[in-house]
């Protein structure tokens, strides 16, 4: 499957999901910041930008390809910001946060 279908296809299908959701859960901010242009929508265009961004932060090493230690590396620095007290553990709440500090 080429690089670009498979970037696109997840986010069409994200998208899919969000234009059947009640207006009042489609104000998620990070569709919003999708939706560049302004227009109220997530075009495929805008979704292909997004995807190649987020690729290209997880390959540190700039060779096209992100290996399962800059994979996990990325997840680990997603561990560390949500761990607020530093102990190591998630707990419930600083789970809860995290995940609202990401909505918006």
């Amino acid at each position: 499957m080429p690089f670009t279908t498979r970037l696109v296809l997840p986010a069409v299908a994200l998208l899919a999901a969000w234009v059947t959701l009640p207006a009042q859960a489609q104000e998620f901010a990070p569709l919003k910041k999708l939706d560049t242009d302004g227009d109220g929508s997530v075009s495929l265009a805008e979704a292909e930008v997004a995807a190649k961004s987020q690729f290209a932060s997880l390959d540190q090493s700039h060779d096209g390809s992100v290996s399962e230690a800059e994979f996990l590396a990325a997840r680990q620095q997603l561990f560390r910001l949500a761990d607020s007290n530093g102990d190591g553990l998630l707990a419930r709440a600083e789970l809860r946060s995290r995940l609202m500090a990401a909505r918006q």
